[in-house]
This record gives structure tokens, C-alpha cells and sequence, in this order.
């Protein structure tokens, strides 16, 4: 085969377009005269199995070519989907359901997490050893452990499998990922899955955890509570004017939760309007948008607004629309930076979105968000979860509350409306009505099945 045919194969399949087999008597032409690109030229230009086998791999990029042996779970989602032709809808079904479309896996679905997603892992970890990728391997074989084993492991090695979703995602994942950007970068913010939960519980912390008896931030500004016992200032010093608090703001009294009356007020106080109920179709099949209108010339913020899928639950709908409600107000806020509690940040993902307490750790990359859009997404679930149970952050990730308490409780345009302060457990009213606990959670905090959208 010549130098001209070899590299003629090589742009035709790198420009998307491989030949196919043609021409008089299956004679091989090079139609230089054909406009590349056009269905006459790929029909002139005969091709076989030996032109790949002849072709030198400094003209492929040092590729090799292997046979695909598909995996048990590409097999069976190649099973589900049948001979034809599937539906766009039931091939997006399948894959979010076994993990794959029948030519390797695309992340976590829902079958990682039964007992057969067990079995997946072994098989996918030990065909990751034999082809020398360890990183994969590991985050597979996180899917092969129990929680008591998992529970077992390490710190130092929990913080590394949790690192290395991100730099190891699969290639077609990152493809998926990278096209949405591309959408979000037009403005707005989507939720793509109602699949998120409300914060675990965790044992109170004690009032004097907070406000610490002689904190001399407090003593200066005249007390922590004025007449009444009403909390004039944040566990930080800063003081407490909003209408609408997170948190405790009665000396040795209840705790506050933010209902769904309060969530309507905020929104319309930082975006001009309150959150609106709309077709699912109306936001492109997402489960709710945070929508920013900018003019083009200046930059400036002529609008903004936050939709929901008016088909949701309740519940659910309340936990969707505090989700976008905190885009709004890191937004506002100015972007507050995540430098030093990325970890943090991550757990609180992991635990607002992840159903189960084992297996791979979940992020947003799971959920097809890059570059950008990662920070956004964990910033907005950690403010999330403030509102929902700020007993839980402060204890499971005070750098990241404290954090948000710095950037929201002193901006002129949010400080009137909400802050965040100290709190024990409390259960969420207005949304959650009608719960034993927090919604998605028994009594006894453990969660429950009911949570999952």
C-alpha cells in the first residue's frame, strides 16, 4: 500500500467519514478530483481490514486497535435494547439504568447499587488490573465493598478514590459533560436530576458549641441577644438582620427552619420574582433552571428567574427549587471562592446525591457537569444544605459553612433577606410537611427509598 493511500485512510477516518468499499470491480482509486467530504467520494474509495493493519502507528497516534470484549453489563443493556434501533429516550433510559448502552460503561446508574452492581465491579475491576489501569481499578472495586468495609477504609485513601472520579471519568462521560457546558454557557443553570436529598441527620451541637461563653467578638458589640433573648449576632460576631435565618436566633430557644413561604421570599427578594412552576418541557426536560438574562453590549443583569417542573411532589420541588434558589445567591454573593474546602464541598455532595452510603462516591461529574459548572454545583448544594439543616454542615464541614456565612450574611442585597447561623436538628416545615424527619428520612434519620426521584 502506498505512502499517499495510507495517509488518505488516516484523514478520512480522523475527519469522521471512514471509505467504504466501491468503484468498478471493488478497484481501490484515490479520487483526488472528488470533493472530500461528498457521499461520491467516500463511494470511490475502496477500503479493507488489511489497509489498518498496514497502516504504521506513527500515522495513528501510537493507537492500537483491539478487539472489544463487551463486558456483563454491556451485555445486558445490549440485551435490553434489542437488535433495532432504539429510541433515543430508551437508550438514555437503559444507560441510567444498567450504567451502559452496550459499548462500555458511561458511570453510575442505578444498578451499582443492588447486589448486582457488586458482581459488575469485580468483573470491571479485575479486567481493569489485566489491562494495567489501576486508578480505574480501584474506584471499581470501591463498588465490590459493603459499607462496614468501606466505613474501614483509610482517610488517606478515602480522599484519594474521592479525587480520582474526577481525573479518571470516562471518556464518554466527559464528551456528554462537555456538550452541556456549552448549553449552560448560555445563560443558565439546570438541574438536570431531581435524584438529591436532604442532608443526614446528626447529633445537635450544643448551644454553647457556638456561642462560646467570653468570646470577646461578642462581649464587643454589647452581647450576642438584645432584651427579648432574640440573637443579635452570628456565631461569628457578624450581626443578624435578615427576616429569614438558618439557623437558632433565640437564646435557649427553638430552632428555625426555613419553610417553603421563606424560599418563595428570598428568591423573589434576590431575583425580582418568586421560583415559577412550568411544564417539564418548558426547561428542556431538566428538573428546574436558575435563568439569567444579561444585555449584550454592557454585561448587566436585566432579569432573572428560577423554574421548576410544576409535575414534581412537593417535597421534591422544594428540594429542586432551594437548589437553584442557591445558584441565585452564590451568584449574588459574587462567586465565593472554594479554595481549601473543595474536600468538604465534595463530601456534602456526595451526601446530598448519593442514595446509598457505599460504593463509588458521587460528584458532579456523575451527573455530567465540567470545568465551571463543577464549582457551581458544589457551592450551590453546600448552601443547600445550610438551609436545610445547618446542624449537619457545620458539623460534617465547618470550613465550607464558614465560608458561606463570610460571603452571605454581610451582602448589602442578601443580609436583609437571609443569613446563616447556628442551629441543632431541626425538621424542615413547608416542604417538608407531613414527614417524620427531614424529607427522604425516617424518624431515626436513616434514609429512606422515598427520597429518590
Amino acid at each position: 500500500m502506498s505512502e499517499a493511500r495510507k495517509k488518505q485512510i488516516v484523514s478520512m477516518i480522523l475527519g469522521g467519514m471512514p471509505p467504504q468499499p466501491g468503484g468498478a470491480g471493488g478497484a481501490r482509486q484515490f479520487a483526488v478530483d472528488i470533493p472530500y467530504g461528498s457521499p461520491s467520494r467516500a463511494a470511490a474509495t475502496a477500503f479493507s481490514g488489511e489497509d489498518l493493519a498496514a497502516m504504521p502507528r506513527s500515522l495513528s497516534g501510537g493507537a492500537v486497535l483491539r478487539t472489544y470484549h463487551p463486558t456483563l453489563r454491556d451485555q445486558l443493556a445490549d440485551w435490553i435494547l434489542g437488535d433495532g434501533r432504539p429510541s433515543v429516550y430508551k437508550r438514555r433510559l437503559v444507560t441510567d439504568l444498567i450504567g451502559s448502552a452496550g459499548l462500555g460503561g458511561e458511570g453510575l446508574s442505578g444498578i451499582d447499587f443492588t447486589p448486582l452492581g457488586m458482581g459488575f465491579a469485580a468483573e470491571e475491576t479485575g479486567r481493569s488490573v489485566a489491562d494495567g489501569n489501576y486508578g480505574e481499578a480501584v474506584i471499581e472495586a470501591l463498588g465490590m465493598l459493603p459499607a462496614p468495609a468501606l466505613r474501614a477504609a483509610v482517610k488517606g485513601g478515602r480522599s484519594a478514590i474521592a479525587g480520582a472520579d474526577t481525573v479518571m471519568a470516562p471518556p464518554v462521560d466527559k464528551a456528554l459533560g462537555m456538550t452541556a457546558e456549552k448549553t449552560q454557557d448560555a445563560g443558565f443553570l439546570a438541574s438536570r436530576s431531581a435524584r438529591i436529598y436532604d442532608p443526614p441527620v446528626k447529633q445537635p451541637r450544643p448551644f454553647e458549641a457556638d456561642y462560646r461563653p467570653g468570646d470577646p467578638r461578642h462581649e464587643a458589640a454589647g452581647g450576642i441577644a438584645d432584651e427579648s433573648g432574640r440573637l443579635r449576632l452570628d456565631m461569628d460576631g457578624r450581626p443578624l438582620t435578615a427576616r429569614y435565618v438558618a439557623g437558632r436566633t433565640v437564646v435557649g430557644g427553638g430552632d428555625t427552619g426555613l419553610s417553603a413561604e421563606a424560599y418563595d421570599e428570598i428568591g423573589k427578594a434576590g431575583t425580582g420574582g418568586r421560583p415559577k412552576a412550568v411544564a417539564k418541557s418548558a426547561i428542556a426536560g431538566d428538573a428546574g433552571r436558575y435563568v439569567v438574562d444579561r444585555d449584550r453590549r454592557s454585561g448587566d443583569v436585566l432579569s432573572q428567574d428560577i423554574f421548576y417542573d410544576k409535575s414534581l411532589p412537593a417535597d421534591k420541588a422544594g428540594r429542586v427549587v432551594a437548589h437553584e434558589l442557591a445558584h441565585a445567591i452564590d451568584a449574588i454573593a459574587g462567586k465565593m471562592p472554594t479554595d481549601g474546602i473543595d474536600k468538604e464541598l465534595r463530601t456534602i455532595y456526595n451526601d446530598l446525591n448519593n442514595p446509598q452510603s457505599y460504593g463509588k462516591r458521587f460528584g458532579p461529574e456523575q451527573n455530567k457537569y465540567w470545568g465551571e459548572h463543577v464549582r457551581n454545583e458544589l457551592v450551590a448544594e453546600a448552601i443547600r444544605a445550610y438551609m436545610a439543616a445547618p446542624n449537619y454542615i457545620k458539623t460534617v464541614a465547618p470550613k465550607a459553612a464558614a465560608r458561606i456565612r463570610q460571603y452571605v450574611n454581610t451582602h448589602p442585597k442578601l443580609k436583609n433577606t437571609i443569613q446563616f447561623n447556628s442551629i441543632g436538628g431541626f425538621g424542615v416545615t413547608g416542604i417538608a410537611a407531613g414527614t417524620n424527619g427531614l424529607a427522604g428520612y425516617g424518624a431515626n434519620g436513616q434514609r429512606t427509598r422515598e427520597g429518590e426521584l
